[in-house]
């Protein structure tokens, strides 16, 4: 089976000019809680991840290599290259990109090229190569690549194109010169403003399997237009263009998941840039300058869709992951109007703490979201940055480690023979990293959202401190919806650590009665099973099972529960006395309150004096919304805030039958952010979930 698989994915890699048919039966149909993972199998997911050990062995090889090299030449002082190619323009070796020491690749050696797919054909890919897209000019720059700062580009019948916000390009001149300097165009990589196309009289007709091969001359005038029509190319549509990084390629699993994804909310054309060959191992150094021309490749497809299809660029939304990020900003950077940019775990190695000029960044769309999710030094097993690089940053777990993956790697990747020596199943090496784009996938699913919140710090967040979403603070939405949401800057989640991954965040809290005398502490565990009417999930809020609990304090902790978990009904509260030979913990515990808060401000809370939980029998207490506040009974007399669970609403026959007051409860919930509705989704909801079984039978309050 996993052979037939394999054979499955070689058989997608598109040819230039031939179209391929994506299988559809991958599962990309079903729609739930970001489910397009979980309609396969973990074998098959695990097909993108089988050269993993490689990449990362190559970042960090490439690396060192990188810093030797620099090591070497300190006290050498060279002269700036440079580099032209037809079509495309001249890259500049001196600042901001002086530092890499490395210039773009010969587009034929980095081999770029596009897969269409449209509403019309979502499981068909149209593929057509950099040049059959960009019709050569009459005058355009033969390759060449000469070295020295006195370089004078050739002749050329436009001015330098202004590029966005004054970045990378310089600005075009008033004097329309043929000449320019190398100083002209040290940012510069755009030989003209304008494309020149001849007239062409060939027609495109499609082939006997209904493909069409698109030649450069066919691509002329009213010919391109005629093959976007065949294409099924609506430029009135938004249009998605996703972009891969280092080591990978668009026929993997993860890009159709997202595709299918984002094709299933909406009608849109989805775009993926492929640019295998200039981002193969080992060199991973090599790759990263290539960056720059991918990204100008993808500026002018992008200026060639406007200028032949009518694109607007208010409609485009570029997503790169890794090294695909920095491609969509330097494209971005030369497109002026484009919409938005989303960075999936931009790369860090050779990219973090550069100038915005050399990376990805703000500036470079109308609206930038990044998601971090790998963010430490490589030598700590960290691909991405934590570098903020856009309007809004979100850290989901912090930013640097996920949920669910191994992370045996960190700390050791500065002993390199260890990388060597290590299997891959001890060594799922960029799971971290690859969780950014699973994040983006499953938020494309409306019933999957991520609701992010601004604080100082993740320590600060963990502790409750700002969290919720209350009238006075602007939250976001992390992934595909972010730009619904009013905020910016750095954002902090947190996730579940396997499909789906959204989940409802909660602060869960549990106060300790109070000793009247001498405070009295404990060694043990405690679990707090929260249900709702779909299912129960239960949370730990002890770190270790012989925790020191004292009379009094709380215990808290911010959790993650199932997406489905949702209206809850009521709790079980579990005390687990430890055994030790040093130390033990008492026979039983007191508690007064327990209390959930959702992402929204939305509280459900119990609260009853002196409710006893004996060892390891869980205690049953019904929830209802508003926070309660836990009574001070004269004469030591118990109260129950609120009637019991049983259906006929009865008071336990152990409560004063006091009714529960609004000043014991607050009701109100603090005013709640957008979620995303689901008037775009096209799909219906396909959910197997799995619920918690508790084989100790509980008491009731």
């Amino acid at each position: 089976m996993m052979n037939n698989f394999s054979l499955l994915l070689l058989s997608l890699v598109t040819v230039t000019g031939v179209s391929a048919t994506w299988p559809s039966d991958w599962g990309f149909g079903g729609w739930g809680f970001g489910a397009w993972a979980g309609r396969l199998s973990p074998s098959q997911e695990r097909q993108d991840e089988v050269h993993d050990v490689e990449i990362l062995k190559a970042v960090v090889t490439s690396m060192a290599e990188w810093e030797r090299s620099r090591r070497d030449t300190t006290r050498v002082k060279r002269a700036d290259g440079s580099v032209c190619y037809s079509n495309v323009g001249c890259f500049m070796g001196s600042a901001p990109f002086s530092y890499l020491g490395v210039l773009p690749a010969p587009p034929a050696e980095v081999g770029t090229s596009f897969h269409f797919f449209s509403p019309r054909e979502p499981h068909r890919a149209r593929s057509l190569s950099f040049e059959e897209i960009v019709v050569p000019a009459a005058d355009a720059l033969q390759d060449a690549v000469v070295v020295g700062p006195e370089f004078v580009p050739l002749q050329q019948d436009q001015p330098q194109q202004q590029s966005v916000r004054g970045r990378r390009d310089n600005a075009a001149s008033d004097d329309r010169s043929t000449t320019t300097t190398s100083s002209d165009v040290a940012k510069s990589t755009t030989p003209s403003s304008t494309i020149s196309s001849s007239s062409s009289t060939e027609q495109v007709v499609p082939s006997s399997d209904g493909s069409i091969s698109l030649t450069a001359s066919s691509l002329d005038g009213s010919g391109l237009l005629e093959a976007a029509l065949n294409l099924g190319f609506n430029a009135s549509l938004p249009t998605k263009v996703i972009v891969h990084g280092f080591g990978s390629k668009c026929s993997l699993i993860w890009v159709h998941e997202m595709k299918s994804a984002l094709m299933a909310v909406e009608d849109c054309n989805v775009i993926c840039v492929d640019w295998e060959p200039g981002a193969s191992l080992p060199n991973y150094v090599k790759a990263a300058a290539n960056t720059r021309l991918v990204g100008k490749q993808v500026a002018l497809l992008l200026r060639k869709l406007r200028t032949q299809y009518g694109l607007d660029p208010r409609n485009v939304h570029l997503i790169g992951f890794s090294l695909g990020a920095h491609v969509a900003g330097f494209a971005g950077a030369e497109t002026p109007g484009l919409s938005r940019i989303t960075g999936l775990d931009p790369a860090g190695p050779l990219f973090e703490a550069q100038e915005a000029e050399a990376r990805l960044d703000a500036s470079d769309a109308g609206f930038v979201d990044v998601i971090h999710s790998n963010g430490a030094n490589l030598i700590m097993g960290g691909l991405g940055s934590r570098q903020p690089m856009g309007d809004v940053d979100f850290y989901p777990n912090g930013g640097a480690e996920q949920k669910g993956c191994s992370n045996l790697l960190l700390g050791a990747v500065s002993d390199i023979s260890f990388l060597w020596s290590s299997s891959e199943d001890d060594l799922r090496s960029l799971c971290n990293h690859r969780r950014a784009y699973k994040f983006f996938t499953d938020s494309v699913s409306p019933r999957c959202p991520f609701p992010a919140f601004p604080c100082e710090s993740y320590e600060q967040f963990l502790e409750g401190e700002c969290f919720n979403c209350g009238s006075q603070r602007q939250c976001g939405n992390m992934g595909y919806y972010s730009d619904r949401s009013p905020a910016r800057g750095p954002l902090y989640l947190i996730t579940r650590d396997n499909e789906p991954f959204c989940a409802h965040q909660f602060f869960l809290r549990v106060e300790n009665t109070p000793s009247p005398a001498e405070p009295l502490a404990t060694h043990g565990r405690f679990e707090v099973i929260l249900a709702s009417k779909e299912l129960n999930e239960s949370f730990v809020l002890t770190d270790k099972d012989d925790e020191v609990m004292e009379t009094g304090d709380s215990l808290y902790r911010l959790v993650v529960a199932h997406p489905l978990m949702e209206e809850l009904t009521s709790a079980q509260l579990v005390y687990t006395a430890y055994s030790g030979w040093i130390s033990s913990g008492l026979s039983s515990w007191t508690v007064d309150k327990i209390s959930v808060t959702d992402a929204f401000g939305k509280s459900m809370s119990f609260c009853k004096k002196g409710m006893i939980l004996s060892s390891g029998v869980p205690l049953l207490v019904p929830l209802f919304p508003g926070d309660c506040n836990p009574p001070r009974a004269p004469g030591g007399l118990d109260i129950a805030m609120g009637p019991s669970i049983s259906i006929n609403n009865e008071l336990p026959s152990n409560a004063s039958g006091e009714e529960l007051s609004a000043s014991n409860v607050n009701r109100t919930a603090s005013p709640a952010p957008e979620r995303p509705t689901e008037n775009r989704n096209k799909t219906g909801i396909d959910i197997n979930i799995s619920l918690h079984l508790v084989t100790t039978a509980p008491t009731s309050v």
